[in-house]
């Protein structure tokens, strides 16, 4: 004969697996939804960063993040004083999509403000060169990195500024800044730089 506790007894045993399947599904959610706002998230990070007005020759005022690749740039331009060449600068807020040429729309920004420095300083020269991590075979990253500094000449080109002030070169994985054993390294490794030739 089975009592009434023996029963209730049985009800909890049946209901905590259901109580601890629901816990796990809602945990999943939630992740799966922390994951999708990882980009939204990183927006707003980089909305917060320090903005820094910067003039130009001409009367052109940027507005662009302190410290930024822009930011150092129109600043070594400036400076008449400074004629250390070549001088390197690695490009930041610049980003491809994977495996292609095509920016991202949040890159474009960056590419703006470049083409107004280089139209306000009318005698620099520079060269984009391009260079990806390891992972891949050597000869397929050489040509990307090759492809997307041609992307980005392209482009400053389609917006005004003289292509003869404009080389290009691809290294693909061959200078690498950090170790390819890592996440971290290989990121940093695929970069876009620009040295400035003359100014």
């Amino acid at each position: 004969m089975v009592g009434k506790d023996d029963e209730g007894n049985g009800l909890v045993r049946r209901l905590v697996p259901l109580f601890l399947a629901l816990l796990l599904v809602g945990g999943i959610m939630y992740l799966v939804r922390s994951w999708g706002n990882e980009p939204a998230q990183q927006v707003v990070e980089q909305a917060k960063e320090a903005m820094a007005k910067v003039s130009l020759p001409g009367g052109v005022d940027l507005s662009v993040p302190e410290g930024s690749f822009n930011f150092k740039l129109a600043q070594f331009l400036a400076d008449a004083k400074d004629k250390a060449l070549p001088r390197t600068f690695v490009f930041d807020h610049l980003n491809f999509e994977s495996a292609s040429t095509k920016i991202t729309p949040e890159s474009e920004q960056t590419l703006k403000d470049l083409t107004a420095i280089l139209k306000a300083y009318p005698a620099v020269n520079v060269r984009l060169e391009g260079h990806t991590d390891s992972a891949g075979a050597h000869e397929a990253n050489k040509m990307l990195s090759q492809n997307r500094a041609d992307a980005i000449r392209a482009t400053l080109v389609a917006n005004g500024v003289d292509a003869k002030r404009l080389e290009t070169t691809g290294w693909g994985e061959e200078k690498p800044i950090a170790s390819n054993d890592s996440e971290e390294g290989r990121a940093k490794n695929r970069r876009l730089e620009m040295t400035v030739l003359s100014k």
